[in-house]
C-alpha cells in the first residue's frame, strides 16, 4: 500500500480544466465550467413580505498570487486534512467506490486556489478535486462537516487564517 505522503493522488497533481460540481462556482468562468445550485425561495410568513431571493453568487478561479503566509497555512491545513480525509474515505460504510480487496479511495487532490467574482474580492480557498464516483462527494462533505475537521480549515481563533472549502468533480490528474 502506498503511504499517503507519497501518494501522487493526494496533493500536488495539476488540473487544467476541471469539471466543477460545486454549488458556488461560476458556470460561465472562462477557465472552469461548473453548475450552480440555487435554493427555492421561502414562502412568505404572515409577518414578513415576500422578497425574491437573489441569484446565487458565482465564483470562479482568479489569477492572483497567493501570499507566502497564506500558502504556508494552506499547505499545513492540506497536509493534515489529506491524511484524515483518506482515513475517513477508507472507513466508508458504503464501500461501493472501493475496488474489491484493495479498497482504495478515489483519487483526490486538495489545492489552494484564489476564488472570487472579481480580483478585488478573491480569496484563497481550498479546492478538493475528486470524481463523484458512487457518492464520494457526499462522503467528503460529511467529512468537512465534522467539528474537528472544520476547526482545521475554519479555526475559532480569529488570529489564524481560515479557508472556504469547495469540492470539485474532476480527476486530480486531468
Amino acid at each position: 500500500m502506498t503511504q499517503p505522503d507519497t501518494d501522487p493522488s493526494y496533493g500536488g497533481s495539476s488540473n487544467t480544466s476541471p469539471e466543477i460540481y460545486d454549488e458556488h462556482l461560476d458556470p460561465e468562468a472562462t477557465s472552469t465550467p461548473s453548475s450552480s445550485c440555487s435554493r427555492p425561495p421561502r414562502p412568505p410568513s404572515d409577518t414578513e413580505t415576500f422578497q425574491p431571493q437573489p441569484h446565487p453568487i458565482r465564483i470562479r478561479p482568479i489569477s492572483k498570487p497567493i501570499d507566502r503566509e497564506t500558502a504556508r497555512r494552506a499547505n499545513d491545513v492540506i497536509e493534515q486534512m489529506s491524511l484524515l480525509l483518506r482515513d475517513h474515505m477508507m472507513k466508508s460504510r458504503r464501500h461501493k467506490y472501493l475496488s474489491g480487496p484493495k479498497r482504495n479511495p478515489p483519487s483526490m487532490s486538495i489545492r489552494p486556489i484564489m476564488l472570487g467574482t472579481t480580483e478585488e474580492d478573491a480569496k484563497t480557498c481550498l479546492v478538493i478535486f475528486c470524481v463523484d464516483s458512487h457518492g464520494a462527494h457526499d462522503k467528503i462533505r460529511d467529512f468537512l462537516g465534522k467539528s474537528f475537521v472544520k476547526e482545521l480549515y475554519q479555526p475559532r481563533d480569529s488570529s489564524e487564517l481560515s479557508f472556504d472549502v469547495h469540492v470539485v468533480g474532476a480527476s486530480p490528474s486531468a
